[in-house]
């Protein structure tokens, strides 16, 4: 387990069932939710199938990131392969319980985990570019800024990689 602030991290891979309870606003069996949630359904179904998506290269490929028994986020892989060797991740912390040192801990970990997969040398993020804390994330966790896109629904994008293999 990894320490962010005062609690113990860790993650556990996310089932279709998990994203079902959560999408409806409650917390998986044997978990609470910190008030408001973790997103909203929309996002909850997003990711949901996305994970479903992705679970036919690599399985699992979404986790709850759990502080104390509450779910505070949702980390995932959200692209495999587009080139040989990288995967893509994303994260996202509920909005009560940013701050706290969660998101960088759960990168560390998935990164950990991502590691035992001989197929991956690279793990990929995207950040939206004035969201410096998510950049901190992954400057924390040895990303390297390789450059810019724009995306048409999130706008510009500083993308970013890591070497695990």
């Amino acid at each position: 387990m990894i320490t962010a602030k005062g609690g113990a991290l860790r993650l556990v891979a996310a089932t279709d069932a998990h994203f079902l309870t959560l999408a409806s606003g409650a917390a998986p069996q044997g978990f609470s939710l910190p008030e408001g949630g973790i997103d909203t359904p929309e996002v909850i179904h997003m990711l949901g199938d996305l994970a479903r998506s992705v679970r036919r290269d690599i399985d699992p490929a979404a986790w709850l990131i759990i502080d104390e028994g509450e779910v505070v986020g949702l980390c995932s892989i959200t692209k495999v392969f587009a080139h040989p060797g990288v995967v893509e991740i994303g994260y996202g912390i509920a909005s009560s319980r940013r701050g706290r040192g969660f998101a960088t801990a759960a990168v560390a970990v998935l990164l950990d985990i991502i590691k035992a997969d001989s197929r991956v040398r690279t793990v990929a993020a995207e950040t939206a570019v004035a969201n410096s804390a998510s950049q901190r994330v992954l400057e924390k966790n040895g990303f390297i800024r390789t450059g810019e896109r724009t995306d048409a629904e999130d706008g510009p994008l500083s993308c970013w990689q890591a070497a695990v293999g």
